[in-house]
C-alpha cells in the first residue's frame, strides 16, 4: 500500500499534496508521476515526487528528463471494473503543523476504492503561502479537484469533497465553486467559526493570526469562514457525520448545519455517532468509513453521473480566484435538480 506526496501548484504558490489510488487501477508509481507531470506541463524530473511506504517518506530518485521516456499511460477502457470507483478530495483538519494529513486514512480510502488527493495546505509541510483558516487556501482544494478530474478512470465517476474538522470550512467553500461536484461530506466539522472562537480559548490567538481579525471587530470575516452561513448556497447532496461527545468540535456544529441545510431544501443525510468523540477507535473508524462510502453510492444512485462533463475546468491553468469580485453566495453554481431539492434526513446512527 503506497501513498504519494508531490508538489502541486496552487495559485502563485508551490504547495504539497498526497495521493492514494485503488489497487484495481494498476498504475505504477512511475505511471502516476508521469500523468501528473504531463498534466502540469512538467517533466518527471521537474515534479517533486515521493512515495510513502508504511507511512514513512522515501524519496524516488528521478533519472529521466526526457518526456519520451515516460511510461505509456493506460486510457479508460483498459481498467478493471470501475463502476464502484469514486474520486475524493480530503480536506484535513488543523492548521500548519497541527493536524496534518492522516496518511493511514489515505490507506483506508484506497482500500475503499476511493481515489483521493489531500492538500497539505499552504504554510504546512514545506508548502509556500499563508494559511488563512478558510481564506485563499481554498485554491489548494480546487487545484486538487482539477487534478482529480484528469484521471481517466474518473471521467464518468462521482467526485466528492470531504472535510474533516476545520477542513469542513475549506471543503464547503470549494463546493460553492464547483457546479459539477457530486457530494460534500462534513465529518466532525466546524460549521460556525464565531462559535469556535467563543468555545475554544486555546485557539483564539491562532484564529486571530490566521484571520487577521477578531470576531468583535470583523464578524463578517468569520461568517465567510462558517459553513453554517453558506449552507443555503450549496447545490449537491451533503453528508454530515459527527460524534455526539466530540470535545474539540461541539456536536451542535453538526445539528445546526443539518438544520440549516434542511431549511434551505437541501438533500442532507446525517450520521451521528452516540458517545463518540472527534477521533474514533480503529474498528469504529473503519465501519464509519464503509458507511460513508455506501452513502456516497446511494447519492450516486439517486443522481447518476453524466458522461458529458466539461473538460476545460480541469486544466491546471484554469485557476479559480477565491478572492475575486464574484461572491460565492451569489455565484454558487447553476446545476440543481429535483433530487437535491427534496430534503432527506435519517435517524441518528448509533454505534
Amino acid at each position: 500500500m503506497a501513498v504519494y506526496r508531490f508538489a502541486l501548484p496552487s495559485g502563485p504558490f508551490k504547495t504539497y499534496a498526497y495521493l492514494s489510488v485503488p489497487h484495481c487501477i494498476g498504475w505504477t508509481s512511475s505511471a502516476l508521476q508521469s500523468h501528473i507531470a504531463n498534466w502540469l506541463h512538467k517533466t518527471m524530473a521537474e515534479l517533486e515526487w515521493q512515495v510513502c511506504a508504511d507511512y514513512a517518506l522515501e524519496p524516488i530518485v528521478n533519472t529521466s528528463t526526457d518526456r519520451s521516456e515516460r511510461p505509456a499511460i493506460q486510457e479508460s477502457g483498459g481498467f478493471a471494473d470501475t463502476s464502484q470507483l469514486t474520486g475524493m478530495v480530503y480536506c484535513r483538519g488543523g492548521i500548519r503543523g497541527v493536524g496534518t494529513v492522516r496518511r493511514d486514512w489515505m490507506g483506508d480510502f484506497q482500500r475503499l476504492e476511493l481515489t483521493t488527493i489531500a492538500p497539505a495546505y499552504r504554510a504546512a509541510e514545506g508548502s509556500e503561502g499563508w494559511d488563512e483558516f478558510g481564506g485563499r487556501e481554498v485554491e489548494d482544494a480546487l487545484a486538487a479537484y482539477r487534478l482529480l478530474g484528469s484521471f481517466p478512470w474518473l471521467r464518468a465517476r462521482p467526485r466528492v469533497l470531504m472535510g474533516f474538522s476545520r477542513g469542513s470550512i475549506t471543503a464547503t467553500q470549494a463546493a460553492l465553486r464547483l457546479p459539477d461536484l457530486d457530494a460534500l461530506v462534513l465529518w466532525g466539522g466546524v460549521s460556525n467559526l464565531l462559535a469556535t472562537y467563543a468555545e475554544r480559548a486555546d485557539l483564539r490567538s491562532t484564529l486571530r493570526r490566521a484571520v487577521r481579525a477578531t470576531p468583535s471587530r470583523h464578524p463578517d470575516l468569520y461568517r465567510r469562514r462558517s459553513p453554517l452561513y453558506l449552507a443555503h448556497a450549496l447545490r449537491c447532496p451533503i453528508l454530515v457525520m459527527h460524534g455526539t461527545a466530540d470535545a474539540q468540535v461541539d456536536f451542535h456544529h453538526a445539528t445546526q448545519m443539518a438544520q440549516a441545510l434542511q431549511r434551505s431544501g437541501q438533500r442532507v443525510v446525517t450520521h451521528f455517532y452516540q458517545g463518540m468523540g472527534h477521533h474514533l477507535p480503529r474498528p469504529i473508524h473503519e465501519a464509519v468509513l464503509e458507511r460513508m462510502r455506501d452513502e456516497l453510492r446511494e447519492f450516486e444512485r439517486l443522481a447518476p453521473i453524466s458522461d458529458a462533463r466539461p473538460q476545460n475546468q480541469h486544466d491546471p491553468q484554469n485557476q479559480h480566484d477565491p478572492q475575486n469580485q464574484h461572491d460565492p453566495l451569489k455565484q454558487a453554481g447553476s446545476r440543481i435538480s429535483s433530487t437535491y431539492r427534496s430534503m432527506s434526513t435519517r435517524l441518528p446512527y448509533r454505534t
